[in-house]
């Protein structure tokens, strides 16, 4: 293999947004991929967003190419600039050709093409709002959640087939499946817990921000803070067009601040989606009868209202009974 590196000149301190390899071919070894060759660079789930750590000093312009053979090779080319970053991995082989960019605005696309360089999967994350996956071939779909962890949550199988081995490629030690395991476990471990009082106290606390009084806006701030990185997950969610401009500068500021920038670990992933219906409703679908029977009653709480659903039914019938109920849990 040959590697060409073009050094860098200023101090690369951002935070990158990233993406993965295909996972039908086996991992090659960790010298062969200029990605892990960087060693600067980690991957983990922040806030319910992928990035990777950045743990030394780099230049505002970091290049490399690697040529195994003639039909495979790889690039990535770095560019930081104060509050932008720019990256683009490429890699390719015979049989594919993987993209990964991020934008100077922090949007990432990660793109695994197949042949007649037609879509497989890609994976898109902006830098706010939801992200998606995208499953091409001749059945092609598109899922989207709030962040990866809903989105591994809810589309179970999209993220165990398709995204997890992907990111895995990346690094090797990322076990993205035991971390979602340990998430569900967390949530049935606190099935049937009140939170909607929580919630219904933060949703007086936002609508506070906008209050006619400074002194008013303060005090809900402070509400507000004091939940601590739970409360992260229920401001998320909130859609920003049905706040004023002070409800959004100070929501924004509070999840700035709350987020400690550490990476997730699954006793807080679980205590975010502890109110989610989508999560809950997904949960019904699989797993075990007990857990199933937990899932159950845990969302007829949230709901507040007994639930036309049999966790002992059979597959069938839970199928159409869980259609029924999502078409009915989604009317305003």
């Amino acid at each position: 293999m040959g590697t060409r590196i073009v050094p860098l000149s200023a101090a690369f301190t951002a935070t990158l947004l990233t993406a993965t390899l295909w996972a039908q071919e086996p991992s090659p070894p960790a010298a062969s991929n200029l990605l892990a060759q960087t060693k600067w660079i980690k991957l983990e789930v922040v806030g319910g967003r992928i990035v990777p750590r950045v743990t030394r000093c780099c230049q505002s312009r970091y290049e490399a190419e690697a040529v195994a053979a003639v039909d495979s090779r790889q690039s990535l080319s770095v560019d930081w600039s104060p509050g932008a970053v720019g990256l683009r991995y490429e890699e390719t082989s015979a049989a594919r050709r993987l993209l990964w960019t991020v934008s100077q605005t922090g949007n990432v696309t990660i793109s695994c093409f197949g042949s007649a360089d037609r879509v497989e999967v890609q994976y898109h994350q902006p830098p706010a709002g939801q992200v998606s996956l995208r499953i091409g071939g001749k059945s092609a779909r598109t899922v989207s959640a709030s962040d990866m962890w809903q989105l591994a949550l809810v589309f179970h199988e999209e993220c165990h087939e398709q995204l997890f081995p992907l990111l895995s490629r990346l690094r090797e030690d990322w076990d993205l499946v035991s971390q979602v395991d340990q998430v569900e476990a967390a949530l049935f471990r606190q099935a049937g817990t009140d939170v909607i009082g929580q919630r219904q106290r933060w949703q007086r606390e936002v609508e506070g921000l906008a209050g006619p009084s400074f002194a008013g806006r303060q005090a809900a701030d402070q509400a507000l803070r004091s939940g601590g990185p739970a409360v992260l997950a229920f401001l998320r969610q909130l859609d920003e067009h049905e706040l004023d401009g002070e409800q959004r500068r100070r929501v924004r500021a509070i999840v700035a601040d709350l987020s400690d920038g550490h990476a997730d670990s699954p006793p807080l992933v679980a205590d975010w989606f502890l109110a989610d219906n989508r999560v809950w409703l997904a949960l019904l679908s699989r797993g075990q009868l007990e857990q199933r029977i937990a899932a159950a009653y845990h969302l007829s709480k949230l709901c507040r209202r007994s639930l036309l659903f049999d966790p002992a039914a059979p597959p069938q019938q839970r199928t159409a009974q869980l259609a029924e109920l999502t078409a009915k849990l989604a009317q305003p």
